[in-house]
Order: C-alpha cells, then structure tokens, then sequence
C-alpha cells in the first residue's frame, strides 16, 4: 500500500467513525444497544484473554520445567522467580520441538489470531 492509499484510507475510515458517532448519539435506543453490544464483545475479549494467559503461562512452566527438572504445577498465586537458561541443539528431523509443545505452541498461534480477527472486527464497527 502507498503512501496516498493509505493517506485516502484514513481519511474515509475518520468520516466513517464520525458519521457512527454522529447516529450513535442522535439515536438514544440505538445507542444503549451498541453500548450492551460492546460491553458482551468486551466480556467475551476479556474471557478469551484470561483463558489465552493462563495457557500461555501452562506452556510456558512445562517448557521451563522440562529444562529444568522442576515440577509443572503452579500454585494459587505466582511467584516472581528467575530461571537461568541454556540454549539445546535442535534434535535433528524434529525440529526440535516436542509433538505435544507444538500442538500447543499452535494452538495459541490460532488463539492469538482469532483475538487479532475480534479485535479488528470490532475496530470496524
């Protein structure tokens, strides 16, 4: 995209979003339906994103702890630690990545893209 298609973008995208806010607030009933709207997409973003952490801090203490020996279980609250770390060569015709660790490495990559698609559907409205 060059510069002045990005330049004419912008500016129909803020005629848009004025034109949105000027019927958002001339029309009260739609305005309260657009409000719950947002409050169920934000609720539902934040219901996502609660369970996308806790996976990712799951994936995350399975990989440390497979460098480290350590058990996988965390406990109610997180405790600030620091690991110290090694680099391992990749096994070779594995790509160096455990089948069930890439399973869910993919399974956060779609999360994470699935949170990208909401948030720009939501942009749009």
């Amino acid at each position: 995209m060059d510069l002045g298609e990005a330049l004419q973008k912008g500016f129909y995208a803020s005629l848009g979003a004025t034109a949105a806010l000027l019927e958002f607030w001339q029309d009260p009933i739609a305005r309260e339906q657009s409000l719950q709207s947002w409050q169920q997409d934000l609720d539902q973003l934040v219901e996502k994103g609660v369970s996308a952490e806790m996976e990712a801090r799951n994936f995350v203490d399975r990989m440390v702890a497979r460098q480290t020996g350590a058990p996988t279980s965390r406990a109610e609250e997180p405790v600030p630690t620091t690991v110290d770390t090694t680099a391992q060569p990749a096994e070779e015709g594995t790509g160096g990545v455990p089948q069930d660790d890439a399973q869910a490495l993919s399974d956060l990559t779609q999360q994470l893209s699935d949170l990208r698609a909401e948030l720009e559907r939501l942009r749009q409205r």
